[in-house]
């Protein structure tokens, strides 16, 4: 017995399926011309204390400090804590830092664009 929009001997995926990859194909393609440019620069602005001075992403603190710390590293009490909690964002730079001697903009962001593109699709 055949499903709906399936074709005989077919999987299901009809012309339904085949139109949203084509929508998603153009998407991503919109959001990679978007970022690709910016893919190649160095660290700027916030850079600097969220990634290259964090002690949680260089992996100078113990990984239970993520759950306790802000995102730029500040136990989360202290009054100089800006309060944005990001632990997995943290854990992920952790993660690819820790392969490296030096943290790489290009690295980092490369990966934050996968993660969003893997989290967006999901």
């Amino acid at each position: 017995m055949r499903r709906k929009g399936q074709s005989e001997g077919g999987c299901g995926w009809g012309k339904g399926h085949r139109e949203a990859s084509k929508l998603y194909g153009a998407v991503v393609a919109v959001a990679l011309g978007c970022y690709i440019n910016g893919l190649g620069g160095d660290f700027v602005h916030d850079d600097i204390p969220a990634v290259v001075q964090n002690k949680d992403v260089l992996g100078h603190t113990p990984v239970t400090d993520l759950l306790r710390n802000d995102f730029w590293g500040t136990d989360m009490g202290d009054a100089a804590s800006h309060k944005s909690y990001r632990p997995l964002t943290v854990l992920t730079f952790r993660s690819v830092t820790s392969f490296l001697v030096y943290p790489s903009a290009a690295l980092l962001r490369t990966c934050g664009v996968l993660r969003h593109g893997v989290r967006t699709h999901g």
